[in-house]
């Protein structure tokens, strides 16, 4: 897990958030993922 999820809960509440847009076929969501290079490791 991500070292920023285990300190920060608004961090984690904020990635599963983009993670279920994504998921639900959001553009911007993915492309914020890819920008961000982040990982979906939950």
């Amino acid at each position: 897990m991500d070292y920023r999820s285990m300190v920060n809960p608004t961090y984690l509440t904020a990635k599963t958030t983009l993670f279920m847009l994504a998921g639900a076929g959001d553009e911007d969501a993915k492309k914020m993922i890819e920008l961000l290079g982040t990982k979906n490791e939950l």
